[in-house]
């Protein structure tokens, strides 16, 4: 079955790098909910995330579908890993903010996809935004609004449930 091929062999690169599934889900810039669903293949992730997946798992591109299609073996894996071609998608830096941690990925054509994530009430919470010409600045101030909000309902569903 290809979707546990393909969370076995996350997990067993995550173990081999020694990162804990909260670690790895912030280097995806994603929840650790999120991470699960692409490694059971429960959703069809976005691409900004299969990508930052593969460099975080030193796996060249593409083996992540290629697990998940099951077109290859999981094991071969363990093969040396071969950089991602930064002319296809490179990913630029982060940054850590008040509002949370900012992370993007620029495409070829100029566009970026960011993804702010910030822990809430003890659980990593995110808000993207996919293919935008907004500046980082920009960006982080339309995604920090959105995570205000969900933390703000939380905060209230948190108090009403006591």
């Amino acid at each position: 079955m290809p979707p546990k091929d393909l969370d076995t062999a996350i997990d067993q690169a995550r173990q081999d790098l020694g990162l804990e599934w909260k670690d790895l889900a912030r280097k995806v810039g994603v929840t650790v909910h999120t991470l699960i669903n692409m490694r059971k293949a429960r959703t069809t992730p976005r691409d900004n995330y299969v990508h930052n997946l593969e460099r975080a798992l030193h796996w060249p591109p593409g083996r992540y579908w290629e697990l998940r299609n099951g077109t290859v073996d999981s094991t071969a894996q363990k093969k040396a890993p071969t950089p991602a071609p930064t002319e296809q998608v490179r990913t630029i830096n982060g940054m850590s903010t008040p509002h949370g941690d900012l992370t993007w990925v620029e495409h070829p054509n100029g566009l970026r996809d960011y993804t702010l994530t910030k822990t809430i009430l003890g659980a990593d919470r995110g808000s993207a935004l996919a293919n935008s010409d907004l500046t980082p600045e920009e960006a982080l101030e339309d995604l920090s609004r959105g995570l205000a909000i969900m933390e703000s309902f939380l905060l209230a569903q948190a108090r009403q449930n006591g």
